[in-house]
């Protein structure tokens, strides 16, 4: 990068349902790196376009910089909220633009990638997208190890969560009223709420192509 003169920065999109892990996956690779973690809120009244190029070329060395719920401050190229004193161009221009931190590693999280614009995570600001689905079977039954030491009732519990989850879908209804099942559990409570917190699955895509259906499985961490 040195040698051709090109700045060397790094862009990843979290996606995926609420609760699955996005912001804690960038609190853990930060603390197994050593690496500040610098979130920036585009919702403060006082961030504009000069305040977020600002803000972002001043970032100490050794930090990832975190933007979450990208979504909910822009929809596609629209501002989702009249407070958002950043524009959409000043937005995309601060994570690539001439201003841009050299050396730089931006998370940006968003639970519906589809409402982002293209322009905004295209190969260049957003090198790896990463989907964090909902965990399965056997991630439910490690996550239940972790607190009980109960293989028959950590399968049960899984299979709990499963038809729970298929019977919300099968009705069209998402939300989990906390204490709705697991009660006759060991720690009941402690199974819902780790419901919520669903382990991450994660499935890394590199942007190809937009004519191009296709997603390439990579590593994003390479050695």
């Amino acid at each position: 990068y040195e040698a051709l003169g090109i700045p060397w920065r790094r862009g990843y999109l979290l996606y995926g349902p609420p609760g699955t892990g996005k912001t804690s996956l960038v609190t853990a690779l930060a603390s197994e790196m050593k690496l500040n973690v610098c979130v920036l809120s585009l919702a403060s009244p006082t961030v504009n376009d000069e305040k977020i190029a600002n803000l972002l070329s001043s970032v100490p060395q050794r930090s990832v910089i975190l933007i979450e719920d990208v979504d909910a401050f822009f929809r596609q190229r629209d501002k989702a909220d009249t407070s958002v004193k950043v524009s959409y161009s000043g937005f995309i221009n601060a994570l690539d633009g001439v201003a841009a931190h050299e050396g730089s590693v931006v998370f940006l999280t968003t639970n519906h990638p589809d409402l982002i614009d293209e322009a905004a995570i295209r190969s260049g600001r957003v090198d790896f997208r990463m989907e964090l689905g909902l965990c399965d079977a056997s991630q439910l039954e490690r996550m239940f190890l972790k607190f009980f030491d109960d293989a028959s009732a950590a399968a049960r519990f899984a299979r709990e969560v499963e038809a729970a989850r298929l019977h919300r879908h099968c009705r069209g209804d998402h939300g989990h009223p906390r204490g709705e099942s697991h009660a006759d559990m060991p720690g009941g409570q402690v199974a819902v709420v780790s419901e919520e917190s669903q382990l991450p699955r994660l499935a890394f895509h590199r942007p190809v192509d937009p004519g191009d259906d296709r997603q390439e499985m990579i590593d994003p961490f390479p050695v």
